[in-house]
């Protein structure tokens, strides 16, 4: 007689069993099972051969087998198809973390190597786990994933006989040289301004110079300023190579009420204690 014919009463194969002059009879209370030495009447899971061959040759993670021997002990091991299974569960069977199960338990979905079914009764969420056993219906992993490639070259290359070291010496002077902190010049781009002879008039990045004059003296025209210093350039024989910070002295105050000397050197030439002329 098959153990499936024998279990066909309310005992199911993961509930204790005994036997008793040749027959199978349930008891009605659950042995304690022993921990030293486990034993097929302390209760079983029974899982078709061909599963197992199938579970052998797919590549599991740990954290994948482990949820899945024990959605066997819920389901197959109580005569089952599927179970209604809490996370909490899950973790209490598995030790493992419960982020870990839920991400664990939608890869397994995802490969179709479980089914879960979601029902909502009012405010109560019933989660129904199945296992597939139909392992043709599983999703492989990549080929990637499932075989062990070599490492890359750099990484299974002998490492050096001695690692280069460094002097107490030099380490300490790099850390006080690193420590101390050195103000940078920061260096912002000005707009390109020069002069061409032959055409006596100011060129370069004009838009862009107007649109930072606009912003810089809001006050002024920038026509107008230009054609100053233009004037001023003919008359003193093109003395720079650059006349954006030119512009905005003729734009400021300074430049406007005085018309005496630079503050600001220009790009090649310092202008320091130059007459405006």
């Amino acid at each position: 007689m098959s153990m499936r014919g024998l279990g066909q009463s309310n005992l199911p194969p993961g509930d204790p069993v005994s036997f008793h002059g040749g027959g199978l009879l349930a008891t009605n209370r659950r042995r304690t099972m022993s921990l030293e030495s486990p034993q097929l009447e302390d209760g079983f899971t029974p899982i078709a051969n061909g599963i197992m061959d199938a579970l052998a040759r797919t590549r599991f993670s740990g954290y994948e087998r482990s949820v899945l021997d024990f959605l066997f002990r819920k389901t197959y091991g109580w005569s089952k198809k599927s179970d209604l299974i809490a996370l909490s569960q899950f973790v209490d069977a598995t030790r493992i973390a419960k982020p870990h199960i839920v991400r664990t338990i939608k890869k397994l979905v995802d490969r179709n190597v479980i089914l879960r079914t979601v029902a909502q009764i009012g405010n109560t969420t019933l989660v129904r786990y199945e296992f597939n056993k139909h392992w043709g219906e599983w999703t492989t992993l990549p080929k990637s994933v499932m075989t062990h490639t070599s490492l890359p070259k750099m990484v299974i290359e002998p490492l050096p006989k001695q690692a280069p070291t460094i002097s107490i010496k030099d380490t300490t002077s790099k850390r006080l040289k690193d420590s101390v902190v050195t103000p940078k010049r920061m260096n912002r781009k000005v707009p390109l301004l020069t002069f061409d002879p032959p055409t006596q008039s100011v060129v370069g990045e004009l838009e862009e110079a107007k649109q930072r004059f606009a912003v810089a003296f809001p006050t002024a025209d920038f026509d107008t300023v230009m054609e100053k210093m233009r004037v001023w350039i003919v008359k003193k024989g093109n003395p720079y190579e650059s006349y954006w910070k030119t512009l905005c002295t003729f734009a400021s105050d300074k430049g406007e009420a005085s018309m005496k000397k630079f503050s600001v050197g220009e790009v090649g030439k310092s202008n320091m204690g130059e007459e405006w002329g």
